[in-house]
């Protein structure tokens, strides 16, 4: 996900994420690559709206976690490090997400003079809200209209 405004106090602080709460993040995010420095480089959205675990699932699972979680745009694309990242073996199926991942990079720009933008697209302005997000997860879901009696006792 996202990094978090770096004012906030809790930025900084290692959270962890069920797979489900990751999963609508990942849907619910869509980025606007800037200068690549609060977007994460293997686990956002950022390559026309996939992230690498589209592209290049195998490669992914070559990489270790505490990287993934960690690795912008911006150090990873500075001199390729992010091949550096890469770190189990490296079958035909890696090598093939590797040239893919490759291929897709390719299509990216960066604005070093611009900050990356991430929108909430569940939320009409486009920020994130806990409400917003409280209410999209249960979009579809069938409501009971006597629900306010019942929790009253």
């Amino acid at each position: 996900m996202a990094t978090v405004e770096p004012g906030k106090p809790w930025a900084g602080l290692p959270m962890h994420f069920p797979l489900k709460v990751k999963s609508f993040f990942h849907a619910a995010i869509h980025t606007e690559i800037g200068n690549g420095c609060s977007t994460f480089f293997w686990e956002n959205r950022w390559i026309q709206g996939r992230n690498v675990m589209d592209i290049a699932p195998r490669l992914l699972a070559a990489v270790p976690r505490r990287i993934q979680n960690s690795r912008t745009i911006h150090t990873a694309l500075a001199n390729r490090s992010w091949l550096n990242d890469i770190k189990g073996a490296l079958t035909v199926e890696v090598l093939a997400d590797y040239l893919d991942l490759w291929d897709a990079i390719l299509t990216v720009n960066i604005n070093p003079h611009r900050e990356d933008k991430h929108t909430f697209s569940f939320a009409h302005n486009g920020k994130y809200s806990a409400k917003v997000a409280y209410e999209s997860l249960f979009i579809g879901s069938t409501y009971f209209e006597h629900c306010d009696r019942v929790w009253r006792f």
